[in-house]
């Protein structure tokens, strides 16, 4: 039998740590091609601005993991730029604005943090107006979301890096969040099969207090009509990458 040796990073996503394995060949056919595209692409674009890349997905798929590793694999292999992973949920609407917006479905008024994760509940123009300010700009700052208090945090980061990494669900829809589409270099869709989504969001909520039976009900009532919304409604990525009986592959190549 063949064992696949695996390296492992471990990395801190939304204040919760997580380990992110990859054996050499996902290293060798998924990470790095995807590195070298955008390091050419910033050769090609250098004094237009910071390369911005996105990689959208559906919830659970893996963009904050996968961002993160190719930042330490970047680093790793001493690229020349830097590399920096930045989430679209910075720009979830806070608790206490979710909890006093009323929203109508189906005849019926919904307050807005009973569907906290929707694209309704972010704030779709400030994420098109940081960007662009960051793009264009040496250094600013992005908000942080953190998963310990369900919320967006009080400190901001400073972007530095030449390379950013955009992740987020909604990244790929049309209107608002087709504008600042206009400044991505380049972008990437991860997914996976139902199951390991659904699995991987119970299992998130659980972390963040919830039981299991709250979780799997969030997840009935939130995160799978999200899933299916993901599917829907996104405009197509430059580059799709699939997690495949447990490894991950470039389904199309660049």
């Amino acid at each position: 039998m063949c064992v696949r040796n695996k390296k492992t990073y471990a990395l801190n996503v939304n204040g919760f740590e997580v380990k992110a394995e990859y054996d050499s060949w996902e290293e060798e056919n998924v990470l790095d091609p995807v590195i070298d595209l955008l390091a050419s692409i910033r050769s090609k674009n250098f004094g237009n601005g910071k390369t911005v890349a996105f990689f959208s997905g559906p919830p659970g798929a893996g963009k904050s993991t996968f961002a993160l590793s190719l930042c330490r694999r970047a680093q790793d292999r001493n690229i020349g730029f830097s590399f920096e992973c930045l989430g679209l949920d910075g720009f979830h609407k806070t608790k206490s604005e979710l909890a006093r917006t009323l929203i109508e479905i189906d005849g019926k008024r919904i307050c807005l943090i009973d569907r906290k994760g929707a694209p309704e509940t972010f704030d779709a123009e400030a994420f098109s107006e940081t960007l662009e300010k960051v793009k264009y700009r040496k250094s600013f700052m992005w908000p942080v979301y953190d998963r310990r208090i369900h919320d967006v945090a009080d400190c901001q980061t400073k972007v530095m890096g030449e390379i950013l990494l955009i992740e987020g669900n909604w990244l790929m829809l049309p209107g608002v969040w087709a504008e600042a589409r206009k400044m991505c270099d380049a972008s990437f869709s991860i997914d996976a099969d139902d199951a390991l989504l659904k699995e991987r969001l119970i299992d998130r909520k659980m972390r963040g207090g919830k039981t299991r039976g709250e979780a799997s009900e969030w997840f009935d009532r939130v995160d799978g009509p999200n899933i299916s919304f993901y599917r829907q409604a996104s405009a197509p990525a430059d580059v799709n990458i699939v997690l495949k009986n447990g490894i991950l592959v470039l389904s199309n190549k660049f």
